[in-house]
């Protein structure tokens, strides 16, 4: 996160305008930078972790804790963006076969600038693939024509 978020200031330093898209762990860091206001947007293909709920329901979560270094829960909530309120709009595309999609339309229901949608297909689905990523990718470019828009009128 840290890396991804040293890039994002760096190009909002040099007053380029910044966009992320992610999938899977990418998505996580793609809401994450969107949250801190490093972003206009995001888009992310892949449920939302709540990593203290994962962790919690893992077979083994100590094993989980250590594999991910997550044993501090306050790192395990803070690397949620499901847990926090975020600073630019969202778009959470949550697969309609995966058990953390829930935690995705909570977090929308609760989150006037994340749009959580389910998506066809299991995560990552390769049939599905293609055309999710379309839709993450035409949103963003939605967004860019709008905050064009809005920066042309100030």
């Amino acid at each position: 996160m840290a890396y991804s978020a040293g890039i994002a200031r760096r190009l909002r330093r040099q007053h380029r305008v910044v966009y992320a898209y992610g999938e899977s762990a990418g998505g996580t860091l793609a809401s994450l930078l969107a949250e801190k206001g490093l972003v206009e947007a995001a888009a992310t293909q892949a449920p939302i972790a709540d990593l203290p709920y994962w962790l919690s329901t893992t077979p083994d979560p100590a094993l989980s804790r250590r594999q991910t270094r997550l044993e501090d829960p306050a790192t395990a909530t803070e690397l949620s963006p499901a847990t926090h309120a975020t600073k630019a709009p969202i778009l959470a595309e949550a697969p309609a076969e995966d058990a953390l999609s829930p935690f995705t339309f909570a977090w929308g229901a609760r989150d006037r600038l994340v749009k959580a949608v389910r998506v066809p297909g299991a995560h990552l689905d390769l049939a599905y693939y293609g055309g999710n990523v379309t839709k993450a990718i035409h949103y963003l470019a939605i967004r860019r024509s709008v905050d064009r828009r809005h920066r042309a009128k100030h």
